[in-house]
């Protein structure tokens, strides 16, 4: 009836069809039902070798809570395969047919498909299709992570709707089956019990085994084996009609594969035979299959009941999680699901990953074990897994799959870094593989010889099934916060491959960033967040967190690699010992260099034996973490983290880091560090931003700048040096000082600390290259050749510049068949000589210089700068022309205010208007003091003149000025003057140069009136700056008097004062830039300066004298002038 007639038909016959097919699928559906009892489950048709399980999904008869309630009653069905020769089939088989047959691929098809594999994923067709496994594998994750499935949720509500599970047989074992009419047989009549639709459909009321959950669970206990009852037979079951079902062992010859694998079912009580055979205490092991496997039927399949009603996992997924597991083929260990395993567990919390890895082995997946693992009771999947699942099941214990810190017996804390951002730490390494045995073939003639012998074949040894394998190996971890190391050692990793493949810088076992997102490093960034982890104890008590790390690198460890603890633990290196230490070193660094890489700075800490590829242990390094790229752009040295620290070694710097500053550079420098406090909220290391100060007063600091980090403002103050980028030179030098300690039986070149490498004293690097400094490489380097190369790289970076590793490859000491070491030894011991006749007579001049000292009162004054700057201060000046008390006589009135500073800190106008204002008045003063000299050169001609009657250009003859036109503007106003004056030049001729100088003042006076207001200013006599701190308050005071006129005929004489002063000591006009415009210090105007043309800035109290008096005599003349000008108004 489920034929389709071929031929053409019409809508009529369309319909008939699909109304017949619909009928007939619901008898089958309803001859099913009684089908449903555990017993009945079993049985098989002798013509098809089908059971009730192939009839539901062939045709698509159950829905999904139906076709479950089957698999649950005899699980074993879904590895049933039908005997019709040519379409041997699984019940999954079928299932994927109904796709072909038009049947919509709708999601409970998927569902169904899920669920008939999980009860038997053997197949090779579905089990290594790719798209369905990952389907799987969604599936349990989903469920882990709470998200839940479809197969879960219907799981939940069959527990809610549970009833007690009632064994049907009981039920119809004590029903009395009443007799039936029937026609007449040869067989003997039968009970024949009433099996309606409704029984079947009882059963669907009936409790599935429960699922698994997340509990952690206790280890399964053995069940106690039961008898199972007998099996109640039909009348219909020797009926002679459909005489084809009765029941009869299936058999094939097809060699197919799966078939192989998977044995087919055939007569029930022959199965149940050798099932119980199997299970007996004396009967056979059963063998383990590779793609099926049918378990005996009579075993009960464990459940784990939901302990505490937490998260729980279906039995579909339970299933499918043993399978990937466990699953193993002995012929062929590659095929295993430890990728589908991974995926899974992928980012899960350790709970989580220990309770599925902890489950109880179930009944059902004993069948994925071998022969000598089977029988094991109370086994958990992690013991039991795939060898190459328990491999990955070992990395989940340990911190980042493979370390563990506990494991080392002593302390583990190797180094800890002076700024405390880095420590290095000892783990131990556990490395887990699967080891895998090849079958070994036997020798030619073996086989022979034994036939020939024995009479017998030599067998050859079956391949070894794969094994779990662990070993272990001491690592050294160093974690670190310092994002600027971390990636100066990774980059400059990746850049030198030539170098670490050739063993010149130790290979790391694992670089990890928290801030990364690459696999490796989530699972850092997760492992130091783990409670397991999260605390690491070092020793007595101390412990540190290591989520506090971001960034970590793992390398091999040997206690007596490094090149620091090896001198500690053996001692002087002999001459040979150096030889290989020193060439191993040059030739790492020569390969560095000629990949474009620099080390940057290292010491013997940084220096340590690697394992090359011959075998043989060589010495390179293990720190790249200043590690830069010889570029236009490589970083600068001196470099300050964002954290304050510094990011380098003071003690491992070359002499050209330390300059020499003025105290104004200094003080620049200071404000720049203050200004970097401030506006970043940091505390930097004093000690290596603090200047150092000679004992002669000289100022050094050390050129360090500081690094803000990414997305910060990088607008930083203005530095009063240059910065020196990292180069070749920085990694000669280093070399240098690693050499010498060697070769002085470990005595450090620079005294400095000896944990963090910090200077203690600057006084010998800013001294470097004298004869002192070298001295120590003479006294202690016995070896000419060792010393000439030591100080070739102890030599300026000029002379360093030009040296290439090459050539140092190629030095006599390195290279005993490089011509010229005869020369070089001779040389060197001629200077050795010389030096120790030196070292002689210094000691000699010091012995005496001692006896002279002792015999020397000594007596303390301030030394000629001071004293000049004192004797020819403002003050002191005034003081001897004036008879003045002593009293602050420096000071100056400005039209403008002086309140801006600019970045260098220094004093300036603070408007455009006030600046163009302090450029006049500055040409004015200059132009005033210009007239004083020119007028005081006059008076003096006319005195000697013994009263001889003068005519402009007669006394401008007689004049003695500079060749040139710097007065040429005060002889034309001489001129002018005396022809409006010519009777007053003949009589009184100084009225004519008082009328000169008057002009000056008054232009001042103007000045002042424009402006409209006038500041006070106290000046700093050391400096020659206005001053203006906050604790000179209330000065600047600005002046509210409105006679501008009288304020500045009192002011100006002290103002001339501070300006000849200012000027004669910094010896020219900049001194009266300092005074009124200091932001424009040294820097002099081209006005200022050709105002200030001819004049001498000299220390001359008598030129001062003759100027200030003829200053003081004009203002009287001026005075004077106005009272008679007022009291010519007035009469």
């Amino acid at each position: 009836s489920f034929v389709v007639p071929s031929g053409l038909r019409s809508e009529r016959e369309i319909d008939y069809y699909k109304k017949m097919k619909q009928g007939q699928l619901e008898k089958m559906k309803i001859l099913l039902e009684p089908l449903l009892e555990p017993d009945s489950l079993k049985r098989t048709c002798r013509t098809h070798g089908m059971t009730p399980l192939h009839i539901a999904t062939g045709f698509d008869l159950l829905g999904y809570n139906d076709l479950h309630e089957m698999l649950d009653r005899y699980p074993k069905a879904a590895s049933v395969r039908s005997k019709t020769k040519g379409h041997e089939l699984y019940c999954l088989d079928l299932h994927e047919k109904l796709q072909e047959n038009e049947v919509e691929k709708s999601d409970e098809w998927k569902l169904k498909k899920e669920l008939l594999f999980a009860y038997h994923p053997q197949l090779k067709s579905y089990r290594r299709d790719k798209d369905f496994l990952a389907s799987c594998v969604k599936l349990i994750r989903d469920e882990i992570t709470g998200k839940g499935s479809y197969h879960l949720q219907e799981m939940k509500k069959r527990q809610q709707n549970a009833k007690p599970r009632i064994d049907l047989t009981d039920i119809l074992s004590s029903v009395m089956a009443p007799e039936v009419n029937k026609p007449k047989s040869t067989k003997s009549s039968k009970s024949v019990v009433d099996l309606t639709p409704n029984a079947g459909r009882f059963l669907k009321t009936l409790s599935m085994g429960s699922s698994l959950s997340f509990a952690k669970p206790e280890k399964a206990k053995k069940k106690p084996k039961t008898k199972k009852p007998s099996l109640l037979t039909s009348i219909y079951d020797e009926d002679e009609i459909d005489k084809e079902y009765v029941l009869s062992p299936q058999g094939s010859d097809s060699d197919d594969e799966d078939d192989f694998l998977s044995p087919r079912v055939g007569d029930f009580s022959d199965v149940i035979t050798s099932a119980a055979q199997a299970a007996g205490p004396g009967g056979p092991k059963k063998a383990a299959s590779v793609d099926s496997e049918v378990d005996s039927f009579d075993k009960q399949e464990e459940v784990s009941p939901d302990a505490n009603g937490s998260s729980l996992l279906s039995d579909v997924a339970h299933r499918l999680w043993c399978f990937f597991v466990l699953y193993r083929n002995p012929m062929k260990p590659g095929d295993n699901y430890c990728k589908q395993v991974e995926k899974i567990l992928d980012g899960l919390e350790f709970d989580v990953a220990d309770r599925m890895l902890t489950m109880p082995l179930p009944e059902f997946a004993r069948v994925y074990l071998d022969d000598e693992i089977q029988n094991e009771e109370e086994a958990i999947l992690r013991e039991v897994a795939n060898p190459f699942c328990k491999a990955f099941f070992h990395s989940i214990y340990h911190f980042l799959g493979r370390f563990e810190f506990s494991a080392t017996s002593d302390k583990i804390l190797i180094h800890r870094s002076s700024d405390d951002n880095t420590i290095w730490v000892r783990a131990t390494e556990h490395k887990s593989s699967t080891a895998e045995y090849k079958k070994e073939d036997l020798a030619p003639g073996i086989a022979e010889a034994s036939i020939w012998e024995t009479g017998q074949m030599v067998e050859e040894a079956a391949p070894a099934k794969p094994e779990f394998v662990e070993s272990t190996a001491d690592v050294c971890f160093k974690l670190t916060r310092n994002q600027t190391a971390f990636e100066n050692e990774t980059e400059s990793r990746n850049v030198l491959t030539n170098t670490l493949n050739e063993g010149h810088i130790v290979p790391t076992l694992g670089i990890y960033n928290a801030l990364g997102d690459s696999k490796t490093d989530r699972r850092y960034q997760m492992d130091t967040h783990d409670q397991r982890f999260q605390t690491l104890v070092l020793h007595d008590g101390e412990s540190i967190k290591l989520s506090d790390y971001s960034f970590a690198l793992v390398f091999p460890y040997d206690k007596d690699d490094d090149l620091y603890d090896f001198v500690r633990h053996h001692g002087r290196m002999s001459a040979e010992e150096v030889m290989e230490v020193v060439t191993d070193i040059t030739k790492a660094l020569c390969c560095i260099h000629e990949e474009g890489g620099n080390v940057g700075s290292f010491s013997i800490r940084e220096i340590r034996k690697i394992s090359t590829a011959s075998g043989r242990k060589a010495w390179g390094f293990s720190n790249l973490s200043n590690g830069s790229l010889q570029s236009d752009s490589a970083p600068f040295m001196g470099r300050i983290a964002p954290n304050g620290t510094p990011h380098f070694k003071t003690g491992l710097l070359p002499p050209e880091m330390f300059v020499k500053v003025t105290p104004e550079e200094l003080r620049i420098y200071q404000n720049y560090w203050a200004e970097i406090e401030r506006t970043f909220n940091i505390s930097v290391d004093k000690s290596v931003i603090e200047p150092y100060t000679t004992e002669d007063g000289y100022n050094y600091v050390l050129r360090c700048h500081y690094v803000p980090e990414k997305g910060q403002d990088s607008t930083l103050p203005e530095l009063p040096y240059d910065l020196i980028r990292f180069s070749t030179t920085s990694d000669m030098w280093c070399l240098g000082q690693v050499l010498y300690t060697l070769c002085s039986g470990g005595r450090a070149l620079l005294p400095s600390n000896l944990r963090t490498d910090h200077l203690l004293d600057f006084e010998r690097v800013i001294g470097w290259g004298d004869q002192n400094s070298l001295s120590s490489i003479y006294q202690h380097v016995k070896d000419p050749l060792a010393q000439d190369l030591i100080l070739k790289l102890l030599s300026s970076q000029k002379e360093r510049s030009a040296l290439t590793m090459k050539d140092l490859v190629a030095h006599p000491f390195l290279n005993k068949a490089t011509p010229g070491g005869e020369r070089i030894v001779k040389k060197r011991q001629q200077e050795k000589a010389a030096f120790d006749r030196r070292k002689r007579t210094m000691a000699t001049e010091k012995s005496e210089a001692g006896w002279l000292q002792s015999r020397t009162t000594q007596i303390v004054c301030w030394d000629f700068d001071v004293l000049k700057k004192m004797h020819f201060s403002c003050s002191a000046l005034v003081q001897s022309q004036l008879d003045a008390p002593r009293m602050p006589c420096s000071f100056i009135v400005l039209p403008y205010l002086l309140s801006a500073k600019n970045k260098k800190g220094k004093l300036a106008p603070k408007s455009k208007t006030d600046v163009e204002r302090s450029e006049q008045m500055g040409v004015l003063l200059l132009s005033l003091f210009k007239a004083c000299h020119f007028t005081v050169v006059a008076r003096d001609v006319i005195v000697t003149g013994h009263g001889e009657h003068w005519t402009a250009s007669k006394l401008i003859e007689s004049m003695s000025l500079p060749d040139g036109s710097d007065f040429e503007e005060y002889k034309d106003l001489l001129v002018m003057i005396g022809a409006e004056n010519v009777e007053a030049f003949r009589t009184e001729p100084m009225i004519i140069l008082y009328k000169l100088v008057g002009r000056y003042v008054e232009n001042i006076m103007k000045c002042f009136q424009k402006a409209g207001k006038a500041f006070f200013y106290f000046v700093d006599e050391y400096t020659g700056t206005p001053i203006v701190a906050e604790s000179s308050a209330p000065y600047p005071m600005e002046l509210q008097n409105r006679n501008t006129d009288a304020m500045v005929s009192m002011i100006l004489p002290f103002m001339f004062s501070s300006m000849f002063s200012s000027c004669a000591i910094h010896g020219g006009v900049s001194g009266l830039v300092r005074l009124i415009f200091e932001a424009a210090y040294p820097h002099v105007p081209a006005s200022w300066a050709s105002a200030g043309g001819g004049l001498s800035h000299s220390l001359d109290v008598d030129m001062f004298e003759s100027q200030i008096s003829m200053l003081q005599d004009t203002l009287a003349f001026l005075f004077l002038s106005k009272i008679k000008k007022i009291f010519g108004k007035i009469s």
